[in-house]
């Protein structure tokens, strides 16, 4: 699949992540309505322009794999870290999983993580006095990144297993 028409496709990928980082940012909170009109974009994108996974390189799995590994994923930290992460990023995850697939979302998801946890220990070691930092913002980039580089990314740590 050419760059161009990855891009393309995704463009409805990249205005919700950018729609809804804007908002965790400046208001801690994703709004269920984007989220939302983001899951159905990705099911609309699957339906009318592919059979089988969005152009992100063939990852293995398929959309429902994504939502239920980045939603299901995001639930159970909620729920170990009692309420620690927010609703919004769960459902923000499992909507980014339907974009991305099983693959992609485990690609996201690790890249999320390391750049969460990065600031997370600069924070700490300043001695900053925040107590939350939105992960939102930290999903969707790593969601964009996940759809742009994600395959190529995969079949290099596929390499290092064998």
């Amino acid at each position: 699949m050419s760059a161009l028409v990855q891009i393309t496709v995704g463009l409805p990928l990249a205005l919700g992540i950018v729609v809804l980082s804007a908002y965790d940012l400046r208001q801690g909170i994703l709004p269920n309505r984007w989220v939302l009109l983001l899951a159905l974009a990705a099911v609309a994108c699957r339906c009318l322009l592919f059979t089988g996974s969005l152009p992100a390189g063939g990852f293995a799995g398929s959309a429902v794999g994504g939502l239920l590994v980045g939603g299901g994923t995001l639930a159970l930290l909620r729920w170990l870290s009692h309420g620690g992460l927010g609703g919004g990023d769960v459902k923000f995850a499992a909507a980014l999983g339907l974009w991305l697939g099983t693959g992609g979302t485990l690609v996201m998801l690790a890249v999320a993580f390391v750049a969460g946890g990065a600031l997370a220990a600069v924070l700490l070691a300043k001695g900053t006095q925040r107590r939350t930092v939105p992960f939102g913002p930290f999903l969707g980039v790593a969601a964009w990144l996940a759809w742009l580089f994600g395959p190529a990314w995969l079949a290099w740590y596929e390499v290092l297993l064998w």
